[in-house]
């Protein structure tokens, strides 16, 4: 049966290689497209599998050594957290004010080191502000001894009052680094004695964080020689005087001629004088006689 359907497919293949002899070499588009359509597509071949050899028997499986007993866990240790420390300020400069702190201080100079009764004596008082923020109420205040009188008092800002020889300078707000000077003009008086006086002036203000150790001043004056012919700087007149305004210039009178008697006539008028009262005197008696 297989050799008849073998002689089938040969003789078909055989008929169709003669008619494709005969066959033109030009076929028409409308017969060519059904032969290309007719044409087999050749499939891939098959690929051949190669069977893996199969094992011939189990392998040997090596037991694992089952451990005799449980393993000590060695416990981590739990970690202790450290408490993170607060922030510090940093710490003041030495010299140096605490930041947002006011620091009020006056400082008091005298002209001259020493002076005599009745010398005049000129105080300067320097008020500032060393801190670095506004200090507030600030006052300045100067008493001075019974041996000083208080002749004048001025300021370069704020407002000033005096009751007997206490002197006191209300300056209200000083900003930092701000200077305000203040001048007492006084007279050594008669009860100064050798061989000093002393004068203090004081600065506070009302704002905390003040240095106190820079808020007074003294100055030290030696009394020396015998009473002095006061001196007061120009347009300056002493305690209890009103200043005078000086008047017209008047130029002295003319030399005038000399009319009194000389010593020389002194004799001549006397003489004169005689003869006149004689002769009077004779008058007198004729004038009876007639």
């Amino acid at each position: 049966m297989q050799s008849r359907a073998s002689s089938w497919i040969v003789a078909l293949l055989g008929t169709l290689l003669v008619t494709s002899a005969f066959l033109p070499a030009t076929v028409p588009a409308s017969l060519a497209a059904p032969a290309r359509a007719l044409t087999p597509t050749a499939e891939p071949p098959t690929p051949t599998l190669t069977p893996s050899p199969t094992p011939t028997g189990s392998p040997a499986l090596t037991p694992s050594p089952t451990p005799t007993g449980s393993p000590a866990l060695t416990p981590s240790p739990t970690p202790i957290s450290s408490p993170t420390p607060a922030p510090q300020p940093p710490p003041a400069t030495p010299g140096q004010p605490p930041s947002g702190t006011p620091d009020v201080a006056v400082i008091k100079t005298v002209d001259t080191p020493s002076a005599q009764i009745g010398g005049i004596l000129i105080f300067t008082l320097t008020a500032t502000n060393l801190g670095n923020a506004p200090a507030d109420n600030v006052i300045v205040t100067d008493t001075l001894p019974g041996e000083l009188d208080v002749i004048e008092v001025s300021t370069s800002r704020g407002a000033v009052f005096q009751r007997d020889r206490t002197i006191t300078v209300e300056l209200n707000t000083v900003q930092p680094g701000e200077i305000i000077t203040i001048r007492i003009v006084a007279r050594v008086n008669e009860t100064a004695r050798p061989p000093q006086i002393r004068n203090v002036a004081v600065i506070s203000t009302t704002t905390p964080g003040d240095d106190p150790r820079n808020n007074t001043s003294q100055v030290t004056v030696e009394i020396t020689g015998p009473p002095a012919s006061p001196t007061l700087p120009a347009g300056q007149t002493p305690a209890g005087q009103s200043p005078v305004a000086p008047g017209p210039v008047v130029p002295p009178p003319a030399s005038l001629p000399s009319t009194g008697v000389t010593n020389d006539m002194a004799p001549l008028l006397l003489m004169l004088g005689i003869a006149l009262l004689g002769l009077s005197l004779l008058l007198k008696r004729q004038h009876r006689q007639n």
